[in-house]
């Protein structure tokens, strides 16, 4: 079959090749080898496949996604005002200019002399009326050159209500010696009715004032 198809395929090719087949062409010898050799032949004679023109395309800039707007940011919220603390509420009621006016004060002269420090409870606390009696304790500087006791230093009334009975006197409860501190104290009893009171009082020597202080109260 293989001898068959190569004589065939001789043939074939003798009928399409000018001059083939003719009595002047050569005697073949050997099938195979002209059959080789007219298939290379023919290969050869067949066009060169030009290859295909390359486009000049132009070159394509990427296309980059489009980024959203940049978003305005919020505006800022503007801080709200720090509160103003509340004062703080007293316990007094409505003072007057000389509440607590004689506070680090000095008085006297250079041998009798004080200054008063502070005093418990402060000037318009506020009571109820209640007859009730109340020690106030005051703070008190010898600055003169004395020393005080009960027997050259006397408490007297000077003004105002007296917020005791009538014949009472306080004395001092300690001796102060000169440039010492210590605590004068009286007990009054508080009216019974509602209003501001003022007591006022003063140490004294030989009947001579040296140093004033007062008490001032709110019953309501």
């Amino acid at each position: 079959m293989k001898r068959f198809s190569l004589l065939g395929l001789i043939f074939f090719l003798s009928a399409c090749l000018p001059g083939l087949g003719q009595a002047s062409a050569p005697q073949i010898t050997d099938p195979q080898a002209a059959v080789q050799t007219m298939a290379a032949a023919t290969i050869a004679a067949l066009p060169t496949n030009t290859p295909l023109p390359t486009a000049n395309l132009p070159t394509s800039t990427p296309i980059l996604p489009t980024l959203p707007p940049t978003l305005t940011p919020f505006p800022s919220l503007t801080p709200f005002p720090s509160l103003t603390s509340v004062p703080t509420l007293v316990s007094s009621g409505t003072p007057t200019p000389d509440a607590g006016a004689e506070y680090n004060n000095p008085q006297g002269d250079q041998n009798y002399g004080c200054m008063i420090i502070g005093q418990t409870p402060e000037d318009w606390t506020i009571y109820p009326p209640s007859g009730d009696n109340l020690t106030v304790a005051w703070r008190i500087r010898n600055i003169g050159a004395q020393n005080w006791d009960s027997n050259n230093v006397q408490i007297d009334f000077t003004g105002g209500t007296r917020m005791m009975p009538i014949g009472v006197r306080p004395t001092l409860t300690e001796a102060i010696a000169s440039g010492q501190e210590g605590a004068l104290l009286i007990t009054f009893t508080l009216p019974t009715r509602r209003e501001r009171y003022v007591t006022r009082w003063a140490l004294t020597h030989g009947g001579q004032s040296f140093c004033d202080f007062a008490f001032q109260v709110n019953i309501k």
